[in-house]
């Protein structure tokens, strides 16, 4: 005699397994017990009630429309998805995509250093860096200093957290145009030069000492120290503005900050290359307070370290 299995057992068993695509061996079960179910007749004397002829075919047909709505209904109550055919990727995304996601930068602060964004305060003894800047680099806090714009090509520092700049400015930028002199912030500016040092020293309306090697983080690098001419022209307000950072369409007065700014007072100014991009240090200050505060920016200055990209 041949064993005959329990379709419910089967059903449920598989039911309560929640699979993600119904088994073919599953499948076959289930039509095993539909043709092996003996037809339940009709007691004698019963009305006939039956208003359409149900064959053994349009029972199968039943049994396997029953299974699979079955299945779909539980993926949807547990958030799993039924059985679907392969949808075609759209030929904009990219193998390591995936459908409704786009990939977007992720900034990288060195170890060790805590990233600082516009209006941030500085603290003595630890350690910062902006997130966005390229080339990387990370530089020692002064109290109460406040840093007045961070982005991917400048790090430009008031010595105070009041926003005083005639107290002293420090600014790292990766340059991308120059003002010629009597320029300003608004007027004509002229492409990044090629010996950006060598400009610095042609330049008729600053006072300058000889140039010097110095070095900033273990990279060479030129050091200009001198101060603004008493006759030159100061168009923006008692500051001369001598260079503006890569990445500003032009050089206006609606991206000031993104300005390299000279008081009458002093500056030094280092110009180097880090991974092939022209960077410039400088700070600077009021001639009231040029004497005291340059020991604090050249001691902000020997606290910068660039930071190797990753092989």
């Amino acid at each position: 005699m041949t064993r005959t299995r329990d379709f419910d057992g089967l059903a449920r068993a598989w039911l309560e397994l929640m699979p993600d695509e119904a088994p073919d061996r599953v499948v076959a079960d289930v039509l095993k017990a539909v043709d092996s179910t003996p037809q339940v007749r009709r007691p004698v004397g019963a009305p006939f009630r039956r208003s359409f002829q149900m064959n053994r075919s349009s029972l199968v047909a039943a049994a396997a429309a029953a299974l699979i709505v079955a299945y779909l209904g539980l993926s949807l109550v547990a958030g799993r998805p039924g059985p679907t055919t392969e949808a075609s990727i759209p030929p904009s995304l990219g193998p390591q995509q995936s459908l409704g996601s786009a990939p977007s930068p992720s900034p990288q602060v060195p170890a060790g250093a805590t990233a600082i964004t516009d209006n941030g305060v500085l603290a003595s003894g630890k350690t910062y860096a902006v997130a966005a800047f390229t080339p990387a680099f990370t530089f020692q806090g002064q109290d109460g200093w406040l840093v007045w714009a961070a982005d991917s090509a400048e790090l430009h520092v008031l010595v105070d957290a009041q926003g005083n700049k005639e107290n002293g400015q420090f600014t790292v930028m990766r340059v991308g145009q120059v003002l010629q002199p009597g320029g300003a912030v608004g007027g004509a500016a002229a492409p990044l030069p090629a010996d950006i040092s060598a400009w610095f020293q042609a330049r008729p309306d600053l006072i300058l000492e000889a140039p010097s090697s110095i070095k900033v983080g273990g990279i060479d690098g030129t050091l200009l120290r001198g101060s603004v001419r008493p006759e030159a022209i100061l168009p923006a307000a008692g500051r001369l503005e001598v260079a503006c950072e890569a990445g500003v369409p032009a050089c206006t007065a609606d991206n000031l900050r993104s300005a390299l700014t000279l008081w009458a007072g002093g500056f030094e100014i280092v110009a180097l290359k880090v991974q092939g991009q022209q960077i410039l240090i400088a700070f600077s200050a009021q001639a009231a307070s040029w004497d005291t505060i340059r020991p604090e920016l050249e001691a902000f200055m020997a606290g910068i370290t660039f930071v190797s990209p990753p092989s």
